[in-house]
């Protein structure tokens, strides 16, 4: 495989903050919107597994966001995706995740600085300066010190009272680190993007809007405050510096020989306001491979697509459209007649919350598709948040027993009654505490565990290969 060096062409820098809740979020989509305002063509990418900034980076992009995660995708997962999907001459915008040193672990494993350090991209820190004047100095001077070879490269001020403050704060951190404060915000009252358990309200959700609380609207306004306050010219000088790194050339998502020149299979797609987390690099794989994907709506659709080998349900907000998914009896019993035939069915969070027999809501009690019988409740706090090394139980359509992912689980909701015998998916482990997780019926396999296929593309392969299989009348 050949080798691509890649100085000077990809101009991109990375918006990372002191901690989460400092603008890395507004100020990205800002950026987004300026820079497309003149003209110039941006890629947006994420640092971690988030799904919801993706998507008002998709929305404000008008095209999709992809993520960039070191322990989901491995190091050069992150490398092969960045060069996928970076264009020469384009400035890519990749937000960070929490502070910038901020990881899975003490030594920044999924952290910000871990990606900027590996992909040598340029690093502007978004600093709250609220009730802050020179000792936002010392706090530029830290972030710049604790790893030097991390690329910081300059500073972005948001919260501020006034331009006298600016001033002051300005002044405090370029004497003290030696960089440029490229652009400055005033403090916002209230959040601007609406909030829910999750996060901020899904961009999935909105759609087309001339309302001025619409995401778009919302960076645009914030754009408008940036044209005098922010040096575009000396961003994008900074883009440019951004430093060589190596990683396998052009296709990085080598199709299988057993996929070449073969007939395109269609996947039923769960998309709608209750299924719409993925990860937009999974599905292009397996378009990519082979998958003709075919979207349906499990809250309005009286049916599933006709022609199909198999059924991919993602995560999003079930708990939000119980009420629908409930009275759409037709839909559950198709799935139910699908996995009873062998079909390929692959849940996931989301998913697996609607095969399950039933969701409490508030006391309140929903029936969903019933193919496991579990009872899960939704609560009101996290459940479950972290990385999770998973190993399959047995062979299912997602690989041989033995393999081997890294998935994530973010989740409010609790499994609080399940089959006595169950067959679990995945034995999983963090922290050194090892426990089952998932759920095994015939064909289908479901579990709360996100799992991205640039870190494990055998997964894609066999999930295809099953769903070919199955279209094929070749499985038993």
């Amino acid at each position: 495989m050949t080798q691509n060096k890649t100085k000077g062409l990809y101009p991109r820098i990375i918006i990372s903050a002191a901690s989460s809740g400092s603008g890395k979020t507004l100020v990205t989509m800002g950026l987004i919107r300026a820079f497309l305002s003149q003209g110039k063509g941006v890629q947006s990418f994420k640092i971690g597994p988030d799904y919801i900034d993706t998507g008002f980076h998709h929305l404000c992009a008008k095209k999709p966001c992809y993520n960039l995660d070191t322990v989901l995708m491995g190091k050069k997962g992150v490398s092969q995706t960045l060069l996928a999907y970076s264009k020469p001459g384009v400035l890519s915008i990749i937000e960070g995740v929490m502070g910038l040193y901020d990881g899975k672990s003490p030594q920044g494993e999924g952290s910000t600085a871990e990606i900027a350090i590996l992909t040598q991209t340029p690093v502007l820190v978004v600093l709250n300066a609220k009730a802050m004047a020179q000792t936002a100095g010392a706090l530029a001077l830290g972030i710049m010190k604790y790893n030097q070879q991390c690329p910081v490269a300059g500073f972005i001020l948001n919260h501020l009272g006034s331009e006298a403050h600016y001033e002051i704060v300005k002044e405090a951190v370029e004497k003290a680190t030696g960089l440029p404060v490229v652009g400055w915000l005033a403090k916002i009252n209230g959040p601007l993007f609406p909030e829910r358990h999750l996060g901020l309200v899904a961009a999935w959700e909105f759609g087309d809007s001339a309302s001025p609380d619409h995401p778009v609207n919302r960076a645009e306004q914030i754009s408008d405050h940036m044209q005098n306050r922010f040096d575009f010219e000396q961003i994008k000088a900074i883009a440019q510096r951004a430093g060589e790194y190596q990683s396998i050339s052009n296709n990085k998502n080598t199709v299988p020989e057993i996929m070449i020149k073969t007939p395109k299979t269609s996947i039923a797609l769960a998309l709608d306001d209750a299924f719409h987390f993925y990860y937009q690099e999974n599905l292009d794989m397996l378009e990519e491979w082979g998958i003709q994907w075919k979207a349906f709506s499990p809250i309005k659709s009286p049916d599933l697509p006709q022609g199909i080998g198999g059924i991919y349900l993602g995560g999003g907000y079930p708990e939000n459209h119980a009420a629908s998914l409930e009275a759409n009896l037709n839909m559950k019993q198709a799935i139910l007649n699908k996995a009873k035939q062998n079909m390929p069915i692959w849940a996931e969070c989301g998913g697996l919350m609607y095969l399950a027999s039933k969701l409490l809501i508030q006391e309140r009690s929903y029936n969903m598709a019933g193919l496991f019988d579990l009872t899960i409740k939704m609560e009101k706090q996290l459940s479950a948040l972290g990385y999770y090394q998973a190993t399959l139980m047995e062979d299912t359509i997602l690989g041989p027993a033995g393999f081997e992912a890294t998935g994530h689980m973010f989740r409010w909701s609790q499994i609080i009654q399940e089959p006595e015998k169950p067959r679990p998916l995945f034995k999983v482990t963090k922290n050194n505490k090892t426990s089952f997780e998932g759920y095994i019926y015939k064909n289908t396999v479901a579990s709360y565990l996100h799992l991205h296929f640039a870190g494990a593309p055998q997964i894609a392969a066999n999930f295809l290969k099953t769903c070919r299989a199955f279209e094929k009348g070749e499985m038993p």
